[in-house]
């Protein structure tokens, strides 16, 4: 029954469709297909999202098939680990030869023993200054929080111009629970991931382009054609108004789509996980077309990760290695 589904993700339609879907009906989620975009639809009050992390060295993709999970992708970006190995050392190697450099060329010139002192001690703090603030922000903190399986606090992940988190709030079945936002950092939320990539904000997808008010490095970096994974909510009608006025999914788009579920309380929300090869091109727009006001994108091309139970469907097992990112990657998000 896994991605049975065909209905596209290129309008408000496509939650009409979910909606009177038999599966969402009965079990609550709908799993499907868009072209080479896979996506899960989920009822929040009926599934809770968390954050995992890898059991072992280089089992990551293993330890997502082990969860059961209905859905699973990978997390934020991040920090390779070699650069905390090697960088610092051909940091220390360059900042040595600039100073010898330039103390050669001192004597060469006939500089006296202490203006070339004076000029060589210039230049290594200097080059050492660079060095230190370059190495810092090739490793900018973000938070990942799993407070059900201990509090993992900051952890490094690679610099982000502008970076968005997604998360929740126990007791997590709720969609007024879920946020996510590309400034501070909720401190009540208790399964939570920093350091994504914004794909749509206040229901507009962002721009790459630079002169649009609608620019965003990070979403400039997340795009362009390669492997995506995002998460997005998808806000619905409360008594029949809009909870923004003017945006997402209307009371009109719903028609006579009931928003009652079997124990009689009313779905406000429903949470969009996509995951695809080749995704990045299409899945900003998907999500800003069916009415999200937020989405958000793990770390992305050969690292985005999306599966089902024990089958992983991004990146394509047949034609994608997953040899070199074991090390590199350690966290990743699930429903349940």
């Amino acid at each position: 029954m896994a991605h049975d589904k065909s209905y596209l993700m290129n309008g408000p339609e496509f939650i009409m469709q979910i909606l009177r879907d038999p599966d969402f009906i009965q079990r609550r989620y709908v799993q499907g297909k868009d072209g080479n975009v896979f996506y899960t639809v989920y009822d929040p009050a009926s599934y809770a999202m968390s954050v995992w992390m890898k059991t072992g060295k280089s089992n990551y993709d293993e330890t997502a098939k082990s969860l059961n999970a209905i859905v699973w992708t990978n997390g934020p970006q991040m920090d390779n680990p070699n650069i905390k190995k090697n960088t610092p050392r051909n940091l220390g190697i360059g900042v040595f030869f600039a100073g010898s450099a330039t103390a050669i060329a001192c004597k060469i010139l006939g500089v006296s023993l202490l203006a070339a002192l004076g000029i060589v001690g210039a230049v290594f703090i200097i080059a050492a200054g660079g060095a230190y603030l370059w190495l810092k922000s090739q490793a900018a903190k973000f938070a990942v929080f799993s407070r059900t399986a201990g509090d993992w606090g900051q952890d490094e992940g690679r610099a982000y111009a502008h970076w968005a988190w997604f998360g929740v709030e126990d007791p997590y079945k709720s969609y007024g629970l879920y946020e996510a936002g590309t400034t501070g950092l909720p401190p009540w939320l208790d399964q939570l991931c920093g350091g994504m990539a914004p794909l749509v904000g206040s229901y507009q997808e962002f721009s790459s382009d630079k002169n649009s008010p609608r620019y965003d490095p990070g979403y400039a970096g997340a795009v362009g054609g390669g492997n995506m994974a995002a998460w997005g909510l998808v806000p619905l009608p409360v008594d029949g108004e809009q909870q923004d006025e003017g945006s997402g999914v209307s009371a009109e788009d719903l028609g006579e789509v009931s928003l009652e579920r079997p124990d009689g309380t009313t779905l406000d929300g429903l949470v969009v996980m996509t995951g695809g090869v080749g995704g990045s091109a299409r899945i900003p727009g998907m999500y800003a077309a069916v009415g999200a006001k937020v989405a958000v994108a793990t770390d992305g091309s050969g690292s985005a990760m999306y599966g089902s139970q024990q089958e992983m469907h991004v990146p394509n097992p047949v034609t994608v290695s997953w040899q070199g990112r074991e090390e590199l990657q350690r966290y990743g998000m699930c429903v349940k």
